[in-house]
């Protein structure tokens, strides 16, 4: 029993990564930026309803397309959500950060090549 729960939750936050990987493929960063600023209840529940194991799946596999996310965030959305957002998915971002190329983590704080 214990198995078959465990596969099942695995093959959920499969589920979830796939999702997730192909709405960043698909989507423009600016209108997933733009959606969070219009309607962030909307986006913040979605996050907290994702697993974290996917979401970090999701990093892993498309770190650029993360980062531009973010970075098209940082400039659009308010700071109050944005503030929202890191509050109520901490831990999820401290994954986050672990996974990504210190070059990369430096794009999207906002420093620039030399």
């Amino acid at each position: 029993m214990r198995r078959e729960k465990k596969r099942a939750k695995q093959t959920d936050n499969s589920s979830q990564a796939n999702f997730l990987s192909l709405a960043l493929e698909r989507m423009d960063p600016e209108f997933m930026a733009q959606t969070l600023e219009r309607n962030p209840e909307f986006v913040l529940g979605m996050m907290q309803s994702l697993d974290s194991s996917a979401v970090v799946e999701v990093v892993d596999r498309s770190p650029e397309m993360f980062a531009s996310l973010f970075t098209v965030m940082r400039s659009s959305v308010p700071r109050e959500v944005l503030r929202r957002m890191f509050d109520d998915s901490r831990e999820i971002i401290c994954e986050i950060v672990l996974r990504l190329d210190t070059d990369l983590l430096m794009e999207m704080m906002g420093f620039e090549d030399e």
